[in-house]
């Protein structure tokens, strides 16, 4: 990414662009190739991508949320 790239995003499109690629890679996937994209990261990155996924399931809803709440 292009340093003006970056300096133009807002903190949720540059949240979404450090985790895009690996986000799209494993939607649909069974539980073992997410297992192994996911640790295949490093902590912080895993960190991004955990709460993309938290957010991006359960921030419309009340009742997502604590069903993501309980499921992880």
């Amino acid at each position: 990414m292009k340093q003006t790239d970056f300096d133009t995003l807002s903190d949720e499109r540059l949240g979404w662009a450090c985790v895009e690629r690996t986000l799209a890679g494993i939607r649909g996937k069974d539980a073992a190739v997410k297992a192994q994209a996911i640790t295949s990261l490093n902590q912080s990155q895993q960190a991004l991508c955990m709460f993309r996924v938290f957010y991006d399931h359960a921030k419309d809803s009340a009742s997502m949320y604590y069903s993501w709440i309980a499921y992880h």
